[in-house]
């Protein structure tokens, strides 16, 4: 090889330009690098920094949500474990009383919908159905209540702007010491079937 870079610490890659050259190279350049002193990024490359930034980003999501509802827990006396619940896949979480009326959302509820939360607080979800939510699915959804048994179910929605939009909602019934039912904890993304 030609003559090896002036400042080595600035080389991207540097574990590919280092196996490029001969043993003889190599031992000679590794007298010269030192280690770094300043604290370095997990990943430089820019497609996988952003996967991993955006899984962070997640768990602290995730941390949040169980933090409000860690308190509705404490309110309610829920038996259920919150944390493996929402270590599942979800965009927003919309948690009803009983009689499904929203209690509360978490923020992503007004990205997913385009309805401020305090706009759904105190109303049912059926308020984001419309004209294409099959009756069929609704039906579907108030027999699995019923059963107070965790479900999935794809229901067509409606944002602010009237947009349409497939749901994908699984709803796990949450219930107190003397094992009733008093909420339901819906945990939703948006599909594309």
């Amino acid at each position: 090889m030609s003559k090896s870079p002036k400042d080595i610490s600035s080389m991207l890659c540097f574990d590919l330009y280092l196996s490029s050259l001969s043993e003889k190279e190599q031992a000679k350049l590794s007298r010269k690098i030192k280690p770094m002193t300043n604290k370095s990024h997990p990943l430089l490359s820019g497609d996988i920094y952003t996967s991993y930034v955006r899984e962070l980003a997640i768990e602290e999501k995730k941390k949040s949500d169980l933090q409000v509802l860690v308190q509705f827990q404490k309110k309610y006396h829920w038996l259920n474990n919150l944390e493996e619940i929402i270590q599942k896949e979800y965009y927003t979480l919309v948690l009803t009383d009983a009689q499904q009326i929203i209690q509360w959302a978490n923020k992503s509820f007004s990205t997913m919908t385009g309805y401020p939360i305090k706009h759904a607080v105190g109303r049912s979800p059926r308020f984001l159905q419309g004209s294409n939510t099959s009756e069929e699915t609704k039906k579907r959804i108030r027999q699995q209540l019923a059963f107070h048994k965790p479900f999935t179910e794809t229901v067509v929605n409606y944002r602010k702007n009237k947009e349409e939009y497939l749901c994908r909602v699984t709803i796990y019934p949450l219930t107190n010491e003397q094992q009733e039912v008093t909420h339901f904890l819906a945990l939703e993304s948006e599909t594309t079937h």
